[in-house]
C-alpha cells in the first residue's frame, strides 16, 4: 500500500508534468507564430524586390525624359540595395524528392519572371495557368507539368508558391496600370498640343 509520502510525491510529479506540457504547448504556439511572421516578412521582401524590378523594366520609366529617368533609376537602385540588406530565412524540412520538386517549380517561376518584362500579356496567361494549378477546383486552364511538380512539394511550399504567384499577379497589374496612366497622360498632352492654336495661326485669323 502506498504511503502518504509517495502519494504526495506522485501528485507533485503530475503537477510538474502538466505544468511543463502546458508551457511547451504555449511555446509551440509562439514558435509557429514567429515562423508565420518571419514568412510574411520574407514574402513582403520578395514582393518589394519584384515590384522594384518590374518598375525598373517598365515602359513608363522608358518614356520619361532622360534626367528624370536617371534620378528614378538611382532611387530604385537605392531601395533595392536597402531591401537586399534584409535577410530572412525560414527553413522547411523536405525529403529529397520534395526538394527536387521544389527546385523544378522554382525553375518555372524563374523563367516566368524572365518573360514578364518582354511580354506582359503572355506572362499574365502563364501566371493564370499556374495559379489555377494551385487550387483543387479550378475554372480555367492549368499547366499539367507545373501542377505535377507542385504536388510533389510540401504543403508549406505549395502555399508559398501560390502566394508568390499572387504577388507576381498583383505586381503585373500595378505595372500595367502605371503604363496605362502614362499613356493616357501622354495622349492628353498630345491632344492639347494639337488643339491649341499657335501664335502664327492666331495672327492669320486676325
Amino acid at each position: 500500500m502506498a504511503s502518504n509520502g509517495e502519494t504526495s510525491e506522485d501528485s507533485v510529479a503530475v503537477q510538474n508534468s502538466n505544468f511543463l506540457l502546458n508551457t511547451l504547448d504555449e511555446m509551440e504556439k509562439r514558435v509557429e507564430e514567429l515562423r508565420d511572421n518571419a514568412k510574411k516578412m520574407e514574402e513582403e521582401r520578395k514582393s518589394l524586390l519584384g515590384s522594384l524590378n518590374t518598375m525598373l523594366q517598365s515602359q513608363a520609366l522608358v518614356e520619361v525624359n532622360k534626367g528624370d529617368r536617371e534620378e528614378l533609376e538611382l532611387f530604385i537602385d537605392r531601395l533595392t540595395k536597402r531591401c537586399l540588406t534584409i535577410e530572412i530565412t525560414v527553413h522547411i524540412i523536405r525529403s529529397p524528392s520534395q526538394e527536387k520538386s521544389l527546385q523544378t517549380v522554382l525553375k518555372y517561376l524563374h523563367d516566368l519572371i524572365g518573360t514578364i518584362h518582354s511580354n506582359m500579356q503572355q506572362s499574365r496567361q502563364v501566371i493564370e495557368r499556374y495559379l489555377n494549378s494551385c487550387i483543387t477546383e479550378t475554372k480555367g486552364p492549368v499547366d499539367d507539368k507545373f501542377q505535377a511538380a507542385l504536388l510533389g512539394c510540401t504543403a508549406e511550399d505549395q502555399k508559398d508558391v501560390r502566394k508568390r504567384l499572387e504577388a507576381l499577379w498583383a505586381s503585373l497589374e500595378r505595372a500595367e496600370k502605371a503604363e496605362s496612366s502614362m499613356a493616357s497622360a501622354q495622349s492628353s498632352v498630345s491632344s492639347k498640343n494639337t488643339c491649341t492654336p499657335t501664335k502664327a495661326n492666331k495672327d492669320v485669323k486676325k
